[in-house]
């Protein structure tokens, strides 16, 4: 379910949020790369990273970067959040 807060703040984030949510990482954090994300949607990579930053700057998504033992970027983190950012105590994250 999605909170009534992100609807409000970015109805069409809607499908990217319940996205992570549901199909990567349960409740609280995922791990997918944009192109797989992309892929499964039939979107373009594009639209998933628009997406994204817009989720980011509501403040209903956190992008960690995650790197390999040899330095090397892997897919990010998408830490999804329940609680509006000012119920969090943070402005944005």
């Amino acid at each position: 379910m999605t909170p009534l807060w992100v609807i409000v703040r970015c109805r069409k984030e809607v499908w990217l949020y319940d996205f992570l949510r549901a199909r990567y990482g349960g409740l609280n954090t995922a791990f997918p790369g944009i192109r797989k994300v992309a892929d499964e949607m039939g979107v373009s990579r594009r639209t998933v990273e628009v997406t994204l930053a817009r989720l980011k700057a509501a403040g209903a998504v956190e992008v960690v970067n995650r790197y390999r033992e040899d330095g090397g970027q892997t897919s990010n983190e998408y830490r999804t959040y329940f609680t509006p950012p000012e119920e969090r105590g943070t402005s944005r994250n």
